[in-house]
């Protein structure tokens, strides 16, 4: 699980790019390409940096791209205990319980009996045994079963339909091209025209929407994803 860091009120006279790494010192500072790129032609006031380590040192490198100047700054993210919802997990445990089956006792009764007649010597003794056998089976207990439900699937992504603009400006503020595009976003986004709302065109949202759009939630307005944030860009019909 990745550390998300937002840096706001961010001030610049033109465009500008993000870059950022880790470490003691951000030596070689002059060389870009020893920094991670977050973006170019970048104009918001906020950005979010995304799938960072916690307990780590982060350098920021800003650079306004007219003059090529640059400031550097650091951060120190907390660690993993600091934030109480991390790594929380949901598990089941499902249990059965059976009686064993007890084995059905036997209880023989023999009664022997035997009567001889008086001595004789024309008369052979006869003997009759009778011999009587019970069995009486316990009957054996149903085993219960314990049925555990099935839980819940949990919120994966939020789908928001949205009329996407190819531009913003004909004469007056409009939504040039309007088309009717579906986009995604995390379970916790409640409306689109947060500035640190992050639109996504496919739901596993890994892949950032970039572009003007209208929505219900503010359907006078154009808005502008930037791939981190929503920016507000005009009220259609005023001034671009």
């Amino acid at each position: 699980m990745g550390l998300n860091v937002k840096i706001y009120n961010i001030v610049s006279d033109g465009s500008f790019s993000i870059r950022y790494k880790s470490g003691e010192s951000p030596y070689p500072e002059t060389v870009d390409s020893s920094f991670t790129l977050l973006n170019t032609g970048l104009t918001v006031n906020n950005i979010t940096i995304s799938g960072l380590s916690f307990d780590t040192q982060y350098w920021i490198k800003m650079t306004d791209e007219t003059t090529g100047r640059y400031i550097i700054k650091n951060i120190y993210t907390h660690d993993s205990k600091a934030f109480p919802c991390y790594d929380t997990m949901c598990f089941d445990v499902q249990t059965v319980c059976v009686s064993p089956s007890p084995t059905p006792s036997v209880t023989p009764s023999v009664t022997p009996s035997a009567t001889p007649p008086p001595p004789s010597p024309s008369v052979t003794p006869t003997i009759t045994p009778s011999v009587t056998s019970t069995t009486t089976p316990t009957p054996t207990p149903t085993p219960t079963r314990t049925l555990t439900p099935t839980p819940t699937p949990s919120c994966q992504y939020l789908s928001w339909t949205i009329q996407q603009c190819s531009s913003t400006c004909s004469g007056p503020c409009t939504c040039v091209g309007s088309t009717v595009t579906t986009v995604y976003t995390n379970c916790s986004v409640s409306e689109l025209t947060g500035v640190s709302t992050v639109i996504y065109t496919n739901t596993s949202l890994t892949n950032p929407f970039i572009g003007f759009f209208t929505h219900s939630s503010a359907l006078n307005d154009i808005l502008e994803s930037t791939g981190s944030g929503v920016n507000y860009v005009c009220t259609i019909g005023g001034p671009c």
